[in-house]
């Protein structure tokens, strides 16, 4: 909230050097289910661009890691920890799309086969009464 956490940060000094991995824990508050983290740099720049130096993000990831259960995570422990086996949405959802994709494969298969069938005997049924009548 606004509240100033390093002053004169230099994060090549804390790193040790270029490309090197670092961690740096800071407990922050979340409000408003948002976490606002600001950067500001107040250097001067380079002045050999692009001839000199290492270029690129100075950070590459940021971890937020909860120091609290959240309220879902609880109710999937407590689910785990009696071992019931119910079925989550997700697993329904998909039983249900894979099911209704077989069915329509099967309609399309056998529509194309009874479509083909019936063209085979319209024509050989045309070729039946031309050959009667003539």
């Amino acid at each position: 909230m606004e509240k100033l956490v390093w002053k004169d940060f230099n994060i090549e000094n804390v790193a040790g050097g270029v490309d090197k991995v670092f961690i740096i824990e800071s407990p922050a508050v979340v409000g408003d289910k948002t976490l606002e983290i600001r950067f500001q740099w107040v250097g001067k720049g380079t002045t050999c661009v692009p001839d000199r130096g290492n270029y690129g993000p100075l950070i590459s990831a940021i971890s937020v890691e909860a120091d609290f259960m959240h309220p879902s995570e609880d109710a999937t422990s407590i689910r785990k920890e009696t071992k019931e086996s119910t079925f989550s949405g997700k697993t329904i959802f998909i039983v249900v799309g894979i099911v209704a994709s077989v069915l329509c494969l099967l309609l399309l298969v056998l529509g194309i086969g009874w479509w083909k069938s019936s063209f085979r005997r319209g024509t050989s049924m045309e070729k039946g009464g031309n050959e009667s009548t003539a």
